[in-house]
């Protein structure tokens, strides 16, 4: 009998190391399952992050594009304007040279008739001192015959 006993103790003992072994076992697949299961759960967090940064990085991306595209339009707006004053501007200067040229041209007409004018008395003030000459060396004459 006590072999007997000492074969189911033995036959227990192998019996309750191949159930230990079996549930470490059992549990060891767990441990791997649940690990296995918390990296997908990390990579999905980590990708639904890298997602939500991408989102906001577009977001920017696109208000960025509408502020350029903004400041664009006011350039744009603010160049038509120049070039509206601008032409306005040349507009006037021109007006003020057409202007000045008239005056020019009626100050040089009064020129050329001032020096026609100076060189007219010129000739008539040559001629009344040829004729003062002449009418002075006659009497000069006149008097040394008397």
């Amino acid at each position: 009998m006590e072999e007997n006993l000492n074969q189911q103790i033995n036959k227990l003992e192998k019996k309750l190391h191949l159930t230990i072994s079996t549930q470490k076992n059992k549990e060891q697949e767990l441990k791997d399952k649940l690990e296995s299961a918390l990296n997908e759960i990390n990579n999905g967090v980590r990708q639904k992050r890298e997602m939500v940064d991408l989102e906001l990085k577009y977001k920017m991306i696109i208000s960025d594009k509408a502020k350029l595209e903004e400041q664009v339009a006011n350039l744009i707006s603010s160049k038509q304007l120049l070039q509206q004053t601008m032409a306005g501007q040349l507009m006037t200067i021109k007006a003020q040279l057409d202007e000045i040229t008239e005056e020019k041209n009626v100050i040089m007409e009064e020129y050329r008739r001032v020096v026609s004018n100076n060189e007219e008395l010129q000739v008539k003030y040559r001629n009344e001192q040829i004729k003062a000459k002449t009418l002075f060396d006659e009497i000069r004459v006149s008097k040394l015959k008397s």
